[in-house]
């Protein structure tokens, strides 16, 4: 077969015939494995091997040759090689060439070798070298002016960049713009590392502009210029006299707020700012006026200079004559100082005290009734020495951050005893009330509250009630938790109790048994707990308990308070 339609053609017929016989093996093979014995498995195996080996051989045969003849022929050849190994592995070498040696005598393998194999893999060859000499290639915008290349930038948003800064230092001074030169733009394949960076590429334009440019250093706050001077120390000794002034005053470490950055640069030399000129400059914001008290030893010359003021300015605010040589010690002055373009950082390390809340502690206790309570152990606050990092932006506190943090004094846990106790259903407040019955036993009421032989009787009489016979004796409790104010005997009220229950409430027990007070003033009650017991002292008609309710002094109803 001649021609790339017979090239086709064999190719397809080699994909067909490896096809059908790697397909009739392994059909073979898996239908066998389980049935035949190891000679076959083996048998089957070495044919696959053989039918890709053949298939190979066929790819690279020559072009004029039969391509079966020349597979058969390779396959022989190969057989030999192989025994040859196992046999006279000294002699392979030689063999291998033997057969190669024929090959070549009895093949043509030029044309075909050439076209299928030599020519595409010199291609392969170029592609590579071409993709890695790429690789290190980039396509850039060449910047011409007037015929000279001024660089190279990878968009036009580099070239923008340099231009502005250009600008903004040609008219830094005088707000005069020299004139930049036109440019032209062009693409360019440059090597990677010939890209020209903004601030070259801005030198290159003001040399462009014909102004007369000599090295300097240009400060930055923020990424805006301040001022270009002829050096950088120029520029530190200006920024660090300020901030030592600053230090002075405050007692602590200062810098500017603010990021300063000192560059390099090209720039017009009648433009260069001297040290005056860059202090005039950050000085240039409205004055603030204070006061200074004198100490001793001070002078108009020790306290303007220490001021950055003038003596003629200083005297001139305060109205003192010239001839004053020292002040008075005590002596208040009205001193003016410069406002900064710049801000100051004052970083302050602080020690303050934390207060500590304490924990609450809850015993369980069926000592006390249900809904009280009683404090065993007073909680206490504890305090912790808190040391922080405060930072403070012209004098306002900005951040703070902790450092250190150690305890001073623990706090104490609040151990309270807390009622189980069930409420006795005879007297508890089954109403809704907020206050329990304040007799044991006793539940009737003789008296109500209301005017009674043309006067006010401000409480219940509370006892027995008709003939149910008498109340003498029976327990008096606290209605709810509270501080006794009043234990002792009244006039009228015989022996009685108050009770102080907070929020400007108050409970009053009257005509208590003598002698049967239970609570001492100052003492704190809970609920439940007997105070007392009934009696008929004072100005009473017989055994019964006079219980009053008072809101703010004034004597209430204590029907609501009880629930009925």
């Amino acid at each position: 077969m001649n021609g790339f339609f017979g090239i086709f053609s064999s190719v397809f017929n080699l994909i067909a015939d490896f096809g059908e016989t790697y397909a009739d093996t392994a059909v073979l093979f898996f239908n066998s494995v389980f049935r035949r014995p190891l000679w076959f498995i083996l048998k089957s195996i070495r044919r696959l091997i053989r039918t890709l080996f053949r298939s190979l051989v066929i790819l690279f045969a020559p072009w004029e040759v039969d391509s079966k003849d020349y597979a058969d022929a390779v396959t022989r050849a190969a057989k030999g090689c192989v025994r040859v190994l196992f046999s006279h592995p000294g002699s392979f070498v030689s063999v291998v060439i033997y057969y190669i040696k024929k090959a070549f005598t009895r093949y043509d393998f030029g044309i075909k070798t050439l076209s299928v194999w030599v020519i595409p893999a010199v291609f392969a060859v170029i592609a590579v070298l071409g993709f890695n000499m790429l690789s290190e290639k980039s396509v850039a915008l060449k910047i011409e002016a007037d015929g000279e290349i001024l660089g190279y930038v990878q968009t036009e948003e580099g070239y923008l960049s340099a231009k502005n800064q250009a600008e903004e230092i040609l008219k830094f001074s005088d707000g005069k713009n020299t004139g930049l030169p036109e440019v032209t733009y062009s693409y360019a394949l440059i090597d990677i590392n010939r890209f020209t960076d903004s601030s070259t590429l801005c030198e290159r334009l003001i040399e462009k502009s014909g102004t007369s440019l000599i090295p300097a250093c240009a400060v930055y706050s923020d990424g805006e210029l301040l001022a270009v001077l002829h050096s950088e120390n120029d520029a530190r000794a200006v920024l660090n006299s300020i901030l030592s002034e600053k230090e002075a005053e405050s007692n602590y470490v200062v810098s500017f707020a603010e990021n300063i950055e000192y560059r390099q640069v090209l720039y017009p030399e009648s433009k260069v700012s001297s040290k005056n000129e860059f202090i005039k400059k950050l000085t240039s914001g409205s004055k603030t006026q204070t006061e200074y008290i004198t100490k001793i030893g001070d002078t108009p010359d020790s306290v303007a200079s220490a001021n950055g003021m003038t003596k003629d300015l200083l005297l001139s605010l305060n109205e003192t004559e010239a001839s004053a040589e020292v002040f008075e010690e005590g002596t208040k002055l009205i001193i003016e100082k410069p406002s900064y373009l710049l801000s100051f950082k004052e970083v302050r390390t602080e020690v303050s005290a934390e207060e500590i809340d304490f924990d609450k502690i809850e015993i369980q206790s069926k000592a006390l009734y249900s809904g009280s309570s009683r404090v065993l152990v007073q909680g206490k606050k504890g305090y912790d020495q808190v040391t922080s990092f405060v930072t403070f932006i012209d004098g306002k506190k900005v951040s703070s951050s902790e450092v250190s943090r150690l305890t001073i004094t623990d706090a104490v846990p609040e151990r309270v005893q807390v009622g189980t106790k069930p409420l006795d259903e005879a007297y508890s407040n089954s109403m809704g009330g907020i206050f329990l019955w304040p007799i044991v036993g006793a539940y009737g009421i003789n008296s109500d509250y209301g005017y009674r032989w043309g006067k006010l009787h401000a409480g219940l009489d509370l006892g027995m009630g008709g003939a149910e016979g008498t109340s003498l004796g029976k327990t008096i409790i606290a209605v709810a938790q509270g501080t006794v104010i009043v234990a002792g005997v009244h006039s009228s009220y015989g022996y009685y109790v108050i009770i102080d229950h907070g929020n400007s409430l108050q409970t009053l027990y009257a005509h208590c048994l003598a002698d049967s007070l239970m609570v001492v003033p100052g003492q704190v009650v809970v609920a439940g707990q007997p105070i007392a017991r009934v009696g008929s002292t004072g100005y009473s008609t017989g055994p019964h308990l006079h219980f009053e309710v008072r809101v703010n002094g004034n004597r209430v109803s204590p029907r609501p308070y009880l629930g009925i």
